[in-house]
């Protein structure tokens, strides 16, 4: 299904009169590593957010091939629906991705699960945020979400360990107490982000989040040995 397909940058570097693609060259090392495996998919769903000149979009058209069912951009700028003369199953919808409203409208037109999910978008962290609080629900078990161009100062990544609206306080102290009381093997409760989090995965100014392909409830911490604690001073 992906024989005779173009690689990311073999694309890049042979789109010289198409649509206009501007990118980071180092992140086309990272899409082949971790979004590469999405071409062998049948019935590939994927959103973009941030369509700029369309380049992206004849981009993953080429690199996905026949596998590609939908590519969803999103923009803010009504001029963008123009890409969806790309191609049939080229859709774009326009709105604010800061808007909750906006993300609820479109998960009630397009109901199905995606298989990816990359924003490249206003690269705001406040807009970021939102739009994985209602997207990551629309990602399908085993899906990749990408974050672009994180590149100012950003807690996207601390905010995601922590979970939803949790606190790094909130998470020391749960660890603290874990750690204090905990005796032989102790099981945490995942909150609702982290039981699907498999992997969080940074390369410079571009975020990977893979999903696990099933629900993990608990955390569990477990102590094996005789001499556990502070420098080596335990308990038999």
């Amino acid at each position: 299904m992906c024989g005779g397909l173009p690689s990311f940058e073999e694309f890049f570097r042979s789109n010289q009169q198409g649509y206009g693609l501007h990118k980071w060259i180092h992140y086309f090392d990272t899409y082949e590593t971790h979004l590469r495996q999405y071409c062998y998919v049948k019935d590939l769903r994927m959103i973009e957010v941030g369509l700029q000149s369309g380049g992206s979009v004849a981009m993953w058209k080429a690199v996905m091939g026949n596998s590609l069912q939908l590519y969803l951009g999103v923009d803010i700028n009504p001029k963008q629906v123009r890409h969806e003369s790309q191609g049939s199953h080229v859709k774009v919808e326009i709105g604010d991705q800061g808007s909750p409203t906006f993300w609820r409208g479109v998960k009630e037109k397009y109901q199905q699960p995606f298989d990816i999910i990359i924003d490249d978008g206003s690269h705001l962290e406040e807009h970021m945020w939102v739009t994985f609080l209602e997207m990551w629900s629309q990602l399908r078990p085993g899906g990749t979400y990408v974050m672009e161009d994180i590149i100012s100062p950003n807690k996207i990544v601390e905010r995601i360990m922590n979970g939803y609206g949790e606190s790094p306080s909130h998470n020391q102290e749960l660890h603290a107490n874990v750690n204090e009381h905990c005796d032989r093997i102790c099981h945490v409760d995942t909150n609702a982000v982290q039981k699907w989090v498999e992997s969080i995965t940074v390369h410079p100014h571009i975020l990977y989040i893979k999903k696990r392909k099933e629900e993990l409830h608990v955390f569990t911490i477990q102590k094996i040995g005789k001499r556990i604690g502070l420098f080596g001073i335990g308990f038999d």
